[in-house]
């Protein structure tokens, strides 16, 4: 049986507030997509990764439909 001190109930988690689950879902999708250009350029430093990947995003931007 889990709980806090003297059996009493564990303390709620605080709820994410929207902006933070966006930034997470920001930081993971960059994650994602800079892991899998470094499968397709194994050549490539971590920091051309990380410009390749930025541009990306960058890129992706411009070219949203409004």
């Amino acid at each position: 049986m889990e709980g806090g001190p003297l059996g009493q109930a564990p303390e709620k988690q605080r709820k994410w507030t929207s902006l933070e689950i966006v930034d997470q879902m920001y930081k993971d999708a960059f994650l994602v997509k800079k892991t899998r250009f470094s499968h397709l350029h194994p050549e490539l430093s971590d920091k051309e990764l990380h410009q390749m990947t930025v541009q990306y995003f960058i890129k992706l931007a411009k070219d949203k439909p409004k």
